[in-house]
């Protein structure tokens, strides 16, 4: 497909989301090997929009940014090609996007109808939970799909979400719902998200599997759907996670870019990037490191 790129940074606010003063998740980045091959998946496969095109040219990089259009249908996809890169070998750690769908079969057959390697059929996962299904995009990423539109539930099934936090609205909506990475340690996560980046304990999920897995949904309590972490431990973990090259980072969107990196610094987590601006009308932007080593992009979303 064609894909236009815009002549001036966010035009309809899309990326940077609205100038509210609220702190928000705002994108998850992913390395790609074929532009239009990915835009093709996600557009035809997911429903997805072209939000918006953005040139890079001292990396010799295009950055495409898909979602669904509206503030309240989730998070965004920054899609990233690195002309003269390798391919992006993936790593343990990072787990999928999980995606919202009014109906997981028909999502399910129309990803894999556009390219998609099924990886799990839909079914229910955890007891009261909604049927799901995964699939892996042309480029080898998992994609979460989540049945949102709620079923009846037997009278002794166990409680799932009963305010929302996972699933959103159901309003038959597809949406982003969040990014899932493992880690191996909840409370030195919690410090940074929540103590280092201001976020909230939306919801915990205990699992029975592999001796046991927390799943602990982390954002922001500012009305928005779609747009949490969710962090995976299991507390018999194997081998140590990897990173690989494939996943970059999610980006978050606070109102002040340098009180948060002082912030966290206090708390001993490192600056990767100071901030800067990295070309005219972008906005001011930073990186910082988690304790299990993931790049998060802390993004001024005050408009310039």
């Amino acid at each position: 497909m064609q894909i236009a790129e815009s002549k001036t940074f966010d035009p309809r606010g899309m990326l940077l989301g609205p100038r509210d003063g609220n702190p928000r998740m705002l994108h998850t980045m992913l390395r790609i090997a074929d532009i239009g091959r990915a835009a093709d998946f996600y557009t035809g496969g997911l429903g997805m929009a072209v939000l918006e095109r953005i040139e890079v040219p001292e990396k010799d990089a295009t950055a495409l940014f898909l979602g669904y259009d509206g503030a309240d249908r989730g998070a965004l996809l920054e899609l990233v090609r690195y002309r003269e890169a390798e391919a992006p070998v993936h790593g343990t750690g990072y787990g999928h996007v999980a995606i919202g769908v009014p109906d997981v079969d028909t999502a399910f057959a129309r990803a894999i109808g556009h390219g998609a390697e099924g990886m799990l059929a839909p079914c229910v996962i955890a007891p009261g939970g909604p049927r799901c299904a995964f699939v892996r995009d042309p480029d080898g990423y998992a994609i979460e799909l989540v049945q949102t539109r709620r079923v009846p539930q037997a009278e002794d099934a166990p409680p799932f979400d009963r305010n929302g936090v996972i699933l959103g609205p159901d309003d038959g909506q597809p949406r982003m719902l969040h990014t899932m990475l493992r880690i191996a340690d909840l409370d030195r996560a919690r410090r940074f998200y929540l103590d280092g980046l201001g976020m909230v304990e939306r919801e915990r999920v205990e699992i029975a599997f592999r001796g046991g897995v927390t799943a602990l949904f982390v954002g922001y309590d500012s009305g928005d759907a779609g747009r949490s972490i969710e962090l995976t431990c299991y507390r018999e973990p194997g081998e140590p996670y990897t990173r690989g090259t494939g996943y970059g980072h999610v980006a978050i969107g606070v109102a002040d870019v340098a009180a948060a990196v002082e912030r966290l610094g206090t708390l001993g987590f490192a600056c990767t990037e100071t901030p800067r601006l990295t070309h005219p009308g972008a906005p001011l932007r930073a990186f910082v490191r988690d304790g299990d080593g993931y790049d998060v992009e802390l993004i001024e979303s005050a408009r310039i």
